[in-house]
């Protein structure tokens, strides 16, 4: 039915728009990208989840603007202007289980203790030695095989709860590469010990949203645990009667310049299951054509979608800044491009999906000649509210590339 309702949009589009022409030209630049985060971020846009009529919201407002502006459509499908359909598989965590053994001694853990995920529709992990590689030590490969690796978040994602958005999604950045340096180096699995600037809270509300990726695409199946700081005292050693004190000792030791990956006593078994839904979606595609059709294409790429519903409450998270911001962006730019004059290049605009996969966006195989160049707009935050420059600054840079 969405699809339908996009190819119905799209056929009816010219005799739509005319009147909308005059308010948008009496504009400055700056309104014009307000108004496209405040539109996009709007109740009525419901969060841009892909496969809801948040999806159908956002791609009708988008598709009216570029065709009211004089973009053409850039999907070369007669039957599909404008709207190419991806197929998405979303994955939700279901089953979390994880026990542990201490020699012979069962280390008791509950769901306040351990959350573990795993990036398939289901991991099994069984009695695997734990090996501590302190904050991301990756010993040969000889060493990790067969072996679950124990993690300090600390220095691996350099833990910051108060700083800004940009310091921490850095971090989380960091801690995700730590993780898949080890899984990339033979580990098992990967058990990262919280250090209280995240909770197992947050991780496990985080998680279990669904996470969705590219139907067909190769699925590393991985398997991941969180833990308590208290869990990791007591898989390290630790007592009731010295409660801290193992972990604090492991700690100081990861800290020291000849610190080496070690085995310490315990085995886990971790198992994990996800549930698969299949998500019809779509690619928006535009074009500016060119004036030299062998000269190649030039991409401006931005996603459109975001999480839609995101509290067990209801609650919807907006997406003013991830990413209604690089939307507007894309789109004014593509307007002051247009205003400009025909390039010699074809540009193409693209607002698609994956999210926060700029190299995928960028060197995909658009229906658009050789691509040249590509330009990605990310977030752009509030405190650093440059998206005005930076459509100026690509014009400029188009003018001055002989785009």
């Amino acid at each position: 039915m969405r699809a339908l309702a996009l190819v119905a949009l799209a056929a009816v589009l010219p005799g739509e728009v005319a009147h909308a022409s005059a308010p948008v030209a009496a504009m400055t630049l700056e309104q014009r990208l307000r108004g496209h985060v405040e539109t996009l971020a709007s109740p009525a846009f419901a969060g841009r989840r892909p496969g809801t009529e948040g999806e159908t919201q956002t791609l009708r407002y988008l598709v009216r603007q570029w065709f009211e502006m004089g973009l053409e459509s850039g999907t070369n499908l007669p039957g599909s202007p404008w709207f190419a359909p991806v197929e998405l598989v979303a994955r939700e965590p279901v089953l979390s289980r994880a026990t542990f053994l201490r020699g012979r001694r069962r280390v008791m853990a509950d769901e306040h203790d351990v959350f573990v995920v795993t990036s398939g529709p289901r991991n099994l992990v069984d009695g695997a030695p734990v090996l501590f590689v302190g904050h991301g030590v990756v010993p040969s490969r000889t060493e990790l095989a067969g072996r679950v690796a124990l993690l300090l978040e600390g220095k691996a994602g350099g833990a910051n709860a108060h700083g800004n958005k940009d310091e921490r999604q850095s971090e989380a950045q960091a801690r995700r590469e730590a993780a898949g340096r080890l899984l990339d180096g033979g580990a098992m699995a990967v058990i990262t010990v919280l250090d209280g600037a995240r909770t197992l809270e947050d991780v496990v509300a985080k998680r279990r949203k669904a996470g969705m990726a590219l139907a067909g695409e190769r699925v590393d199946n991985e398997i991941e645990a969180f833990i308590s700081p208290d869990l990791a005292d007591r898989l390290l050693g630790g007592t009731s009667a010295a409660p801290g004190q193992a972990l604090a000792a492991a700690q100081a030791e990861a800290d020291k310049p000849d610190f080496t990956p070690h085995l310490i006593g315990t085995t886990a078994s971790l198992e994990a299951t996800s549930t698969e839904t299949r998500v019809r979606t779509h690619n928006l595609i535009g074009r500016i054509p060119g004036r030299d059709p062998d000269a190649g294409a030039v991409l401006l790429v931005a996603h459109w979608d975001h999480f839609g519903v995101c509290a067990e409450d209801g609650a919807i998270c907006p997406g003013a800044v991830d990413n209604a911001s690089g939307v507007a962006v894309i789109t004014e730019v593509a307007r002051q491009i247009l205003a400009a004059g025909r390039c010699a290049r074809q540009i193409g605009i693209s607002m698609s999906w994956p999210p926060r996969r700029r190299k995928w966006a960028c060197w995909a195989r658009w229906p658009l000649p050789r691509t040249r160049r590509c330009r990605w707009a990310g977030s752009w935050r509030r405190s650093t509210w440059t998206a005005p420059g930076w459509c100026r600054r690509v014009v400029r840079w188009r003018s001055s590339a002989g785009a």
